[in-house]
């Protein structure tokens, strides 16, 4: 492709070329009428989001996905006397 149909192209589609530029182009000056810390997340469901993740292979995200500290509880019988 030479440097005349290049320019020729550029010229012919010029209209859709803004228009790609403006789909592409983040608006960052939309008000926002949300305090942001609301959007906090605030409690999930840590295997369900690991899953989802997997699902989508965000490999690198699955690591950052904070978890929560849970206990696991179970009863264990008594020891009475160590000698048994």
């Amino acid at each position: 492709i030479s440097g005349k149909k290049l320019n020729e192209n550029l010229r012919e589609n010029k209209e859709t070329a803004y228009f790609s530029k403006k789909l592409a182009t983040i608006n960052v000056n939309v008000p926002i009428e949300t305090d942001l810390s609301n959007m906090r997340i605030k409690d999930y469901d840590y295997i369900k989001i690991r899953n989802l993740f997997e699902d989508y292979e965000f490999k690198s995200l699955i690591n950052k996905i904070p978890v929560k500290d849970e206990k696991i509880h179970f009863n264990m019988p008594q020891i009475q006397n160590f000698n048994e």
